[in-house]
């Protein structure tokens, strides 16, 4: 009767293992899911360069613009009179008062912000998968002393 015992959860190991196996991939798909859902939708807004913004300062094309100013330059997302279409620029930021007061004078609706620096998606996605690898890491570990425990001849539910 123990023989029976043994060989049937012997023979359920495997199942289990799998069964954790596809939780935990689960588990990965959701958090990428997550992750890929939370991040804004973003639609191309064409770049110009900055004698662009000029001659639409100039023309009085402009009418509104979004400034965010980060560390060493500022995105400057404008929407023109005419078309309502959009454009962006970078610019340093020893040009933004300059700027500023050109699109002031032309009665431009201007918004200004500070911001950091985008950071890159995937040194974020490393810093946030880091606890995730840790639990795999040890549940990891703890499958491979299971294994050798039960492979050494100690009874099942034995002490590690």
């Amino acid at each position: 009767m123990k023989l029976l015992h043994q060989s049937q959860r012997g023979a359920s190991t495997p199942a289990v293992v799998r069964t954790i196996l596809f939780w935990m991939a689960m588990m990965l798909l959701a958090v990428l899911l997550w992750k890929m859902a939370s991040q804004p939708a973003s639609h191309p807004t064409p770049s110009v360069n900055s004698e662009e913004l000029q001659s639409q300062m100039e023309s009085k094309n402009i009418r509104s613009a979004h400034l965010t100013v980060y560390q060493s330059r500022t995105l400057i997302d404008a929407e023109k009179r005419d078309s309502s279409a959009r454009f962006q620029t970078y610019v340093s930021n020893d040009q933004v008062p300059k700027i500023v007061r050109g699109l002031e004078e032309n009665g431009v609706d201007v918004w200004i912000q500070g911001r950091q620096e985008p950071e890159n998606n995937w040194v974020s996605f490393l810093i946030d998968g880091v606890p995730f690898l840790l639990l795999l890491v040890v549940f990891i570990i703890m499958m491979r002393r299971t294994r050798t425990s039960n492979t050494s001849g100690s009874a099942p539910g034995g002490p590690l």
